[in-house]
């Protein structure tokens, strides 16, 4: 029996001896990591909605990483790439079983306004549809992991505009210089819907003008928002009528419009434009009195639109006053930062309005007073603690909720710029300060921000005044010259240049951008000038930029002529330019009547 149990374990175990032992479950012990999450924003609110992306704004997106395996993660590197182009790459550190990490990326997609010229661009409207892949790929040169199939994620992201921020640069319209003042007024104006066809909103202004004086320019400006459309499924800016009664009883009908000026939210609910018509009225304010305009409601494609008080600027020549030099922009950017709403910063918000050129005295010496005027519609409306705007002139802070005149009267004068709120309602906000420490000696810049309060910043004014009368006027004799800037079509080219005779030396600067033809013309030596009643010529050389290949070339020459064929500039003044190429062939031209913008010839 004892013989027999022996055998029987001397069997058992040969038969164990056999086989090779193998650790059960061997790959399950093995890290494994895996992308859970593809997340872009442009911002997480408080309560966690992420927020946009935007199109021409930073944005982020968030790749988490989690260790599915069962065993620790050594550390890793993370890829994002973008419609199949890699954008970067971010480490990550050793994860535990069950732990997960995320790491940020910076995005800035570049996308177009979808209302341009009055018409919506439904396309562009839309966004666009990136692809955005995430890839972890672990520090272990053999990839020991238990599933390298869920390393990848791969996610469709859409990219919207958002017209809430700063992306409408006020325009300069008019830069000149003479014995006179700058006024700027909404009358007894107030908000005021207009919310049927034929419905009207009447504005009184009552202008003083010096026995003497000469207006040399006058801009009616009718601030809109909330246009709705016929089609609730479409887009429509307002259509309106104009008229002007003078004081002395005569009434023009349907007053030309000479500019326009649209933003909206281009995404989401209340996606309606807002904006500026302005009419140029130069030829119908002639006398001091009481001036009516009326804004008459036209629609054929809108159903309604509401007006905030339309403001008249004024500049006018008056022998007896000091001698100013004056700019005036105008435009329209609707802003709401303050992260509310599209999440967006201050810093996104900033609106500015730069005074192209230099001042024409030699140094800044001979300049007595600085004065920097802003006009905001709806700016000092902003309703809740924290909620503001601010102010900035060269960059200098000049203070926050600085706007008055929102809901009732206002009016300040400092030197030879005046700028009035008459009524109550208005919601129209204007400021003036004096900025005269904060002057610079060539492109001065005005910078309105909105920190929550949601303005549409429409209007800018510099003015300059020099030191006695004697003084300048006789500096004055000595500087002749020709100022402008603006645009031939507004898809292709744009121009800015300052050319000035000064104690016998030519001077000036030029800036040319073909946004078609992707180049860029820079100068800063005018070497000729000349000027012939409303014509002018000058020459120099300068340097260009290719932004197709990204190449700086310089020893170029240019020769500009302009006319200057009366105010403000668009639709009258034309602008020519040809540019030789450094082996003296012809390199570009092109020319045309402005668009937008203005010329002036200075003697």
């Amino acid at each position: 029996m004892k013989a027999n149990k022996i055998a029987t374990i001397g069997i058992v175990l040969a038969i164990l001896a056999s086989f090779t032992l193998v650790p059960v479950n061997a790959e399950a012990n093995l890290p494994d990591l895996t992308v859970t999450d593809i997340k872009a924003y442009h911002y997480i609110t408080p309560w966690g909605r992420a927020v946009g992306p935007w199109f021409n704004l930073p944005n982020s997106v968030d790749v988490t990483v989690s260790n599915i395996g069962l065993k620790e993660a050594g550390a890793a590197v993370v890829f994002l790439s973008i419609d199949g182009e890699r954008i970067g790459s971010e480490e990550i550190r050793a994860l535990q079983v069950g732990e997960s990490a995320t790491v940020t990326f910076k995005w800035t997609p570049t996308g177009q306004d979808p209302l341009s010229d009055s018409v919506y661009n439904y396309t562009l409207h839309a966004g666009k549809d990136y692809t955005l892949t995430a890839e972890v790929v672990g520090a272990d040169v053999d990839n020991n992991e238990k599933d390298m199939s869920n390393n990848v994620m791969t996610k469709t992201q859409k990219v919207l505009y958002t017209g809430y921020m700063a992306d409408e640069p006020l325009e300069n319209l008019a830069h000149g210089m003479l014995h006179g003042h700058v006024l700027y007024t909404t009358g007894d104006g107030r908000y005021t819907g207009l919310y049927r066809k034929g419905s009207t909103q009447t504005t009184h202004y009552a202008i003083n003008l010096p026995p003497n004086a000469t207006v040399k320019l006058a801009r009616l400006n009718v601030y809109y928002t909330w246009s709705k459309a016929l089609d609730w499924r479409k887009v429509a800016c307002p259509e309106m009528q104009v008229d002007i009664t003078t004081p002395s009883g005569t009434t023009y009908t349907n007053i030309p419009l000479d500019a326009v000026y649209n933003d909206i939210k281009a995404h989401g609910y209340w996606n309606l434009p807002w904006g500026n018509y302005v009419y140029n009225v130069t030829d119908y304010i002639t006398e001091s009195g009481t001036y009516t305009v009326t804004v008459k409601n036209v629609c054929t494609k809108c159903r309604y639109f509401c007006v905030a008080a339309p403001g008249i600027a004024v500049v006018y020549e008056d022998a007896d006053a000091p001698l100013i030099e004056y700019w005036y922009n105008e435009g329209a950017d609707t802003l709401m930062g303050g992260r509310r709403y599209d999440g967006l910063t201050l810093e996104e918000c900033i609106n500015n309005a730069e005074f192209p050129g230099t001042p024409d005295a030699t140094g800044l010496g001979l300049v007595e007073r600085a004065t920097l005027g802003v006009v905001s519609p709806w700016g000092g409306s902003a309703w809740a603690p924290g909620m503001t705007n601010y102010l900035y002139f060269n960059d200098n802070e000049l203070g926050q909720g600085v706007y008055r005149g929102y809901s009732s009267p206002y009016t300040k004068t400092i030197g030879s710029l005046t700028l009035s709120v008459g009524g109550y309602i208005s919601q129209v906000g204007i400021n003036v300060t004096d900025v005269t420490e904060y002057l610079r000696p060539d492109k001065n810049v005005a910078s309105q921000g909105d920190d929550g309060d949601n303005m549409m910043p429409s209007n800018a004014f510099l003015v300059l005044e020099y030191e006695t009368k004697g003084v300048k006027d006789e500096h004055i004799k000595e500087v002749t010259g020709v100022t402008g800037g603006g645009w031939m079509s507004e898809e292709t080219a744009t121009f800015g240049f300052v050319a000035q005779l000064k104690d016998n030396e030519t001077i000036g600067n030029l800036e040319y951008i073909d946004h078609a033809a992707d180049l860029a013309m820079h100068s800063d030596t005018i070497d000729e000038l000349e000027i012939i009643g409303n014509t002018a010529t000058f020459s120099g050389t300068a340097w260009i930029d290719d932004a197709s290949s990204g190449n700086v070339s310089s020893g170029y020459t240019f020769e500009i002529n302009v006319e200057d064929n009366g105010e403000p500039g668009a639709g009258l003044d034309t602008f020519a330019i040809s540019v030789t190429d450094p082996e003296g062939s012809l390199y570009y031209s092109a020319s045309g009547t402005l668009e937008g913008g203005n010329i002036q010839i200075h003697v």
